[in-house]
C-alpha cells in the first residue's frame, strides 16, 4: 500500500528500527489519511514502550547503577541521592562507590554526598562492599556507584551477581544508557548487561540528542522498562520519571526539527551541508 511505504519511511526518517517500522505499519488503518495514521502509529509505539515510574526512589533497598564509560552514572547517582534526600531525608541516604578505576573518581562522587548532606564510602572489592552494605542495612536508599566497563567486559556485572547471591540484601541493577549513542551499539549494551537481571533502565542526554527513535526502538525491541530520564548536568533538576507520552512526543518533535534536513528543495546543498 503506497500509505504504509510512506509511513515506513517516515519511522525510518526518525530513527525507528527497520524492523520495528515494518511491525508497526502493518497495523496502521488503510482507510486512514495520511494524519490520521501518523498519529496512529505515535500512540502505538507509546503503548508498546514499558515505563516505571519513581521506581527506585519509592522502594527501599539497595540500587546499583550500571553501563560503559560515559554515560553519566555518577551524575545520575548524585540526582538520585539529592531527591531521595529531599524526600526522605539525608540521614535515610547513603552512596558507595566501587569505582576504582577512574581517576577522582571517589573525589567527584564524595563532593555530591557532601552537599546533599548523604554518607559516601568506597569499596575496593566484594567484601568490603558487603560489610558496607551490612553498615548501612538501616539505610531506606542505598546507591552504588559502579565503574564503567565496554559492553564486552561483563566482570563487574558478574562481579555484581555474585555479590547479589551471597549478601543479605537484594542489589537491584539499573542499566545507565546514554540516548544519543547508535542503534547497533545500543543493542549490543542490552546484550551484554542483560546477562543479569535488569530492574530497569535510566535513559541520560536526552538535551545531547538529535533523534530518539534510536534508544525506542531497543527499549521496545528487548522489552526495557524505562524508569528515569536525564537531560542535562543540574543536579537534581535534570531528571524526571520516564513517561511514554513525553519520549514519543519528543521523538516526533526532534524528526519534524532535524529528519527532515535532506528534503529541501535544493538537495544538493543539503547532501553538501550533511557532509
Amino acid at each position: 500500500h503506497p500509505l504504509h511505504s510512506y509511513l515506513v519511511q517516515k519511522l525510518l526518517q526518525m530513527g525507528i528500527s527497520n524492523a520495528l517500522a515494518e511491525e508497526v505499519v502493518a497495523y496502521a488503518p488503510e482507510s486512514s489519511n495520511e494524519r490520521q495514521a501518523w498519529l496512529f502509529l505515535l500512540k502505538l509505539l507509546a503503548n508498546r514502550l514499558q515505563t516505571k515510574r519513581d521506581d527506585i526512589l519509592s522502594q527501599p533497598g539497595v540500587v546499583a547503577l550500571m553501563g560503559p564509560t560515559g554515560t553519566g552514572k555518577t551524575t545520575t547517582v548524585a540526582k538520585l541521592a539529592a531527591q531521595a534526600a529531599q524526600k526522605y531525608g539525608p540521614d535515610q541516604v547513603a552512596i558507595v562507590t566501587i569505582d576504582n578505576y577512574r581517576i577522582g573518581a571517589f573525589e567527584q562522587i564524595a563532593t555530591y554526598g557532601k552537599i546533599i548532606g548523604c554518607s559516601v564510602k568506597k569499596a575496593q572489592n566484594a567484601n568490603e562492599l558487603s560489610d558496607l552494605l551490612h553498615q548501612f542495612r538501616n539505610k531506606r536508599l542505598v546507591l552504588i556507584d559502579t565503574a564503567g566497563f565496554g559492553q564486552k567486559d561483563v566482570r563487574l556485572i558478574k562481579q555484581l551477581d555474585t555479590i547479589k547471591q551471597k549478601s543479605c540484601g537484594s542489589i537491584r541493577k539499573y542499566l545507565v544508557m546514554q540516548a544519543n549513542c547508535q542503534y547497533r551499539v545500543m543493542q549490543q549494551i542490552v546484550k551484554e548487561y542483560r546477562q543479569v537481571s535488569l530492574h530497569g533502565c535510566i535513559l541520560t542526554k536526552l538535551d545531547e540528542c538529535y533523534s530518539l527513535g534510536e534508544v525506542i526502538s531497543v527499549a521496545i525491541e528487548n522489552q526495557l522498562q524505562i524508569c528515569y530520564l536525564t537531560n542535562g548536568q543540574k543536579v537534581p533538576e535534570d531528571m524526571q520519571p520516564a513517561d511514554t507520552k513525553f519520549l514519543i512526543t519528543s521523538a516526533a518533535k526532534l524528526y519534524k526539527q532535524y529528519g527532515l534536513i535532506h528534503t529541501g528543495i535544493n538537495s544538493d546543498k543539503q547532501a553538501a551541508v550533511a557532509v
